[in-house]
């Protein structure tokens, strides 16, 4: 179902699994590149550490380098990904990217208990708001 502010499509969690069982990322790059949100790339306390681990640096060293503070004290990526690779169309943390971009193209709205919005720009929300009759295309 569409959002009343144009903005993305309505998917409940119970689909979640579901959805990445199904459905392979493209890696265009859409959401590496900074379209996706004005903001960057959200990072929980746990990113920061696994991220900071996986690098052989501090989490204040990791910060310091790698990310920005928004206005509410919490920290981001800044776009375009410092660890996306444009010409291998790749993640170089893969295994180790943050929280947000595992979830990708699934994004959260804090104010809606138990909704996961699914993202516009990436190319297959659309098939995957098809394929469970999320929207009619």
């Amino acid at each position: 179902m569409k959002r009343e502010d144009g903005v993305g499509i309505w998917a409940t969690r119970k689909d979640v699994e579901s959805f990445f069982t199904q459905f392979k990322c493209r890696r265009c790059g859409k959401c590496c590149e900074g379209e996706e949100a004005p903001d960057g790339i959200f990072l929980l306390k746990t990113d920061l550490v696994n991220l900071s681990e996986y690098l052989g640096i501090s989490v204040h060293k990791f910060k310091e380098i790698y990310t920005f503070i928004g206005n509410k004290g919490e920290r981001f990526l800044p776009y375009p990904c410092p660890f996306y690779s444009k010409e291998g169309h790749s993640c170089t943390i893969y295994y180790y990217r943050p929280a947000v971009c595992k979830m990708y193209p699934l994004t959260m709205n804090i104010g809606l208990r138990d909704k996961l919005i699914l993202s516009e720009l990436c190319p297959i929300s659309y098939s995957i708001a098809e394929a469970y009759r999320l929207i009619t295309l």
